[in-house]
C-alpha cells in the first residue's frame, strides 16, 4: 500500500495515472460511455437546514472586508454571470469556466469580525448568490476562502481524466479569486491545505485543496465550533469505476508546507466588467486577423516577469508553444514562451512583434492545431491556439507537483480569459488534446516534458444561446 513516506510509489501512480489517462489518435482515454444525462450530478453542494444569508452581485466600491464587499468579490470570481439557453434547457455561465460545465470546485468561507457574517465557517452558492452557515465558531479576526474539489462531478462525465480537469479548474478558481480580491483592493495569499480536512469537516466524495488568506496573516484559528445543517450528497460512487482516480488524487497529496510566496509583480487591480464579462468562446471568426500590440498584451499575462506574485508559491514552471494562425504583421508558425527553468531548449529567433516569443518555424498549422485538439475546430479558427507544457522533473522529485501543475496551467488559463477580454478578444480553455502527437508536434521529448492544457483565442462569434442578465435564486432563499 503506497503511504505519504513511498515516494516511489507515489511516483509510479502518478506515472500510471498520466499515461492510462492519454488521449490518442487511436482512441480517447477510458471514460463512462454514452453519457447519463439523467444522472447528471448538481453542479453546486448545498446544506440544507443551515442558515442563508443572501449576497449583494451589483457593484459596490474597493472597501474593507463585509458582507456586501465579499458578496462582490465572490460575484466577480466565481458567481454567476449570465444565463445559456438552448430550448427548455437554461444552465447558468459562471465567471470561471470549468471542464464541460460540470463545476468541481466548491468555496467555503471563513470569517472572524468580518462586518454583517456571524463568525464561522460558510459555504457558497454561486447559484443563488448567498452563504450557507455551516458552523458557528469562535474564529481569529480575517477572511479566507478554503477550496474544495468534488471530481465525481467531472468523472460522471470525462471517466479517467477527471483529476486532470479537476485540477485545472482549481487552478482557474484560483486565478479568479485573486483577481476578484485585487478588483476590491485586497491582497491574497495562498496557504498549504494542512489540517483543512478536520476544518471543513466535508461530506462525501469531496476533498479540501486550497486555502486562501485574503488580506489576513497566517491561517485561521478556530475554536468551539458548532455545526448545523448537512451536506447534500454527491454520489461518491461516481468515482468507483476508475480506481487510479483514487490512486493518483493520494499520491500528488500537497506536503504540510510549500515554502514563502514567489517575489513577483502580484495581481494588478482588474476592472470588474472585465471579470464579469469572462466567457468561453464556441466559435471564432477568421474574417480579420488579431492586431499583434493587442496578442502582445494578453501574452504579457503569461511573461515571467508577470508572474502572480505575493500569493503564488511556486517559481513558474508551465510554459506555452504559440500556434499562430492569423495575427497582423505575424507569420502563422510555432513560437515557444518560455517562462524560466525547465522550459524546453529548442533553437529558433525572436519574435520582434510578440516579445518573450521565439520562432521555431513557419508555416500553417491551422490543420495541426485542430487535430491536436481532438479534432476541435475552435483550435483552427482564432488568431492563435497555445499548448501549455511542464517539465517532468519536478514531479520526479515531489509527485504531489503533478497536481500542482495542472494548477497553474489553469490560473495562466484564467488570466488568459481576463487579458483577452479586456481586449475585446475571445478565448477557450480546450481539455481534450493527443497527449504524445501533441509532445511530438512541438518537438518534445515526452519523457521530459508534458502537456497539459490548450488554448485558443480570437474574435468571437456572439452566441445566441447566451442571455446577460442577473440569475433568479432558488425560491427557498
Amino acid at each position: 500500500m503506497m503511504t505519504e513516506t513511498d515516494p516511489t510509489a507515489a511516483l509510479d501512480a502518478v506515472l500510471r495515472y498520466h499515461e492510462a489517462s492519454k488521449h490518442r489518435a487511436g482512441g480517447f482515454a477510458p471514460g463512462p460511455g454514452p453519457v447519463d444525462w439523467d444522472g447528471q450530478p448538481a453542479a453546486v453542494r448545498r446544506y440544507p437546514g443551515s442558515y442563508r444569508l443572501p449576497l449583494v452581485a451589483s457593484r459596490v466600491p474597493p472597501g474593507p472586508a463585509g458582507a456586501m464587499t465579499l458578496g462582490r468579490m465572490l460575484a466577480l470570481s466565481l458567481g454567476v454571470t449570465a444565463w445559456k439557453v438552448e430550448g427548455d434547457d437554461a444552465r447558468p455561465v459562471r465567471a470561471v469556466p470549468s471542464s464541460g460545465g460540470l463545476y468541481p470546485v466548491e468555496a467555503h468561507v471563513i470569517a472572524g469580525g468580518v462586518l454583517g457574517l456571524t463568525d464561522g465557517i460558510w459555504h457558497y452558492d454561486p447559484e443563488a448568490h448567498g452563504l450557507e452557515l455551516r458552523a458557528e465558531a469562535e474564529v481569529s479576526p480575517g477572511l479566507w476562502v478554503a477550496l474544495s474539489s468534488v471530481m465525481g462531478r467531472e468523472a460522471w462525465k470525462y471517466g479517467i481524466r477527471a483529476f486532470r480537469y479537476t485540477q485545472l479548474d482549481l487552478g482557474h478558481a484560483i486565478g479568479a479569486l485573486a483577481n476578484g480580491a485585487a478588483a476590491m483592493g485586497w491582497p491574497v495569499a495562498m496557504l498549504p491545505p494542512e489540517g483543512l480536512g478536520d476544518l471543513l469537516q466535508p461530506g462525501d466524495g469531496e476533498t479540501p485543496e486550497i486555502l486562501l488568506s485574503i488580506g489576513s496573516s497566517g491561517a485561521p484559528a478556530i475554536r468551539n465550533a458548532r455545526w448545523q445543517g448537512g451536506a447534500e450528497p454527491v454520489g461518491a460512487g461516481l468515482c468507483d469505476p476508475w480506481p487510479e482516480l483514487r490512486e493518483v488524487a493520494a499520491a500528488t497529496a500537497a506536503p504540510p508546507g510549500w515554502g514563502d510566496p514567489v517575489p513577483g509583480a502580484g495581481v494588478p487591480r482588474p476592472k470588474p466588467q472585465h471579470l464579469q464579462a469572462r466567457r468561453s468562446a464556441r466559435r471564432f471568426t477568421a474574417k480579420e486577423p488579431v492586431p499583434a500590440g493587442s496578442l502582445a498584451r494578453i501574452l504579457a499575462a503569461l511573461a515571467p516577469q508577470n508572474a502572480p506574485g505575493g500569493f503564488w508559491p511556486f517559481a513558474p514552471a508551465v510554459h506555452a508553444f504559440a500556434m499562430i494562425h492569423k495575427v497582423e504583421g505575424v507569420a502563422p508558425g510555432l513560437c515557444l514562451l518560455p517562462r524560466g527553468r525547465g522550459a524546453p531548449d529548442l533553437p529558433g529567433t525572436a519574435e520582434p512583434l510578440l516579445p518573450g516569443l521565439v520562432r521555431l518555424r513557419e508555416g500553417d498549422l491551422r490543420r495541426d492545431a485542430r487535430r491536436l485538439s481532438c479534432g476541435q475546430g475552435i483550435a483552427a479558427e482564432g488568431a492563435l491556439c497555445l499548448s501549455l507544457v511542464a517539465e517532468t522533473a519536478p514531479i520526479a522529485a515531489d509527485p504531489w507537483r503533478y497536481r500542482q501543475l495542472h494548477w497553474e496551467a489553469g490560473l495562466l488559463g484564467q488570466r488568459l480569459y481576463h487579458a483577452a477580454t479586456a481586449e475585446g478578444l475571445g478565448a477557450s480553455g480546450i481539455g481534450c488534446f493527443l497527449d504524445g502527437e501533441a509532445a511530438a508536434f512541438l518537438g518534445l521529448d515526452p519523457a521530459r516534458h508534458a502537456v497539459l492544457y490548450h488554448f485558443a483565442i480570437g474574435r468571437a462569434r456572439p452566441d445566441p444561446a447566451l442571455r446577460d442578465r442577473p440569475p433568479d435564486p432558488p425560491s427557498d432563499w
